[in-house]
């Protein structure tokens, strides 16, 4: 969208994108202010004057979000800057704005998918933490019982096969518990 004005903030000319982004007619617009559809403090005509007119461009890229006719938010990157007019020292300005609703939407919802997997991360870990807690020492202790009752001829030959099948268990389902972890 183009859009440019006075000194005083009265708008000269609009392009038809700028017709079509705001849906107001070149002539609803024509000489009434610059704040009819922008009102930020960056089209403040003071805060413009603050600016040495040496550097030409005032502002770039500024994100503010605007009111349509139809008094619908849409969110467009403005820059301005001065040109000089034919009359000496008197100078227009000249906004160029892009509309950016729909990237800013994108990023609104990458924020929320970014959030999102933030927290299924967070239980992830937590859950990693809880299982590797909660069934990894409960089986470490059983292993070592198993391995004490084996080694230390506490059984005798028919009890040594249920020893042995209990560790071969608890080994599996150590391993069951790794497996979940990774």
């Amino acid at each position: 969208a183009l859009i440019v004005t006075t000194e005083s903030g009265n708008i000269k000319k609009i392009n038809k994108i700028t017709e079509e982004l705001f849906g107001y007619s070149e002539a609803e617009l024509l000489e009434s202010s610059i704040f009819s559809i922008v009102d930020h403090i960056y089209f403040a005509i003071e805060k413009i004057y603050e600016r040495p007119l040496e550097t030409e461009t005032f502002f770039q890229n500024i994100e503010l979000n605007c009111k349509t006719k139809q008094n619908k938010t849409i969110t467009v990157e403005f820059s301005c800057a001065a040109v000089r007019t034919e009359i000496k020292n008197v100078f227009d300005y000249i906004y160029i704005g892009r509309d950016i609703t729909a990237r800013k939407k994108a990023e609104e919802e990458n924020l929320k998918a970014l959030q999102k997997e933030r927290e299924i991360n967070h239980l992830r870990a937590r859950f990693t933490s809880m299982t590797s807690h909660e069934f990894g020492n409960p089986l470490t202790s059983i292993l070592l019982c198993l391995e004490q009752l084996n080694n230390n001829n506490f059984v005798e030959n028919e009890g040594k096969i249920f020893v042995k099948s209990a560790t071969e268990a608890a080994q599996r389902m150590q391993i069951l518990v790794k497996d979940i972890i990774a």
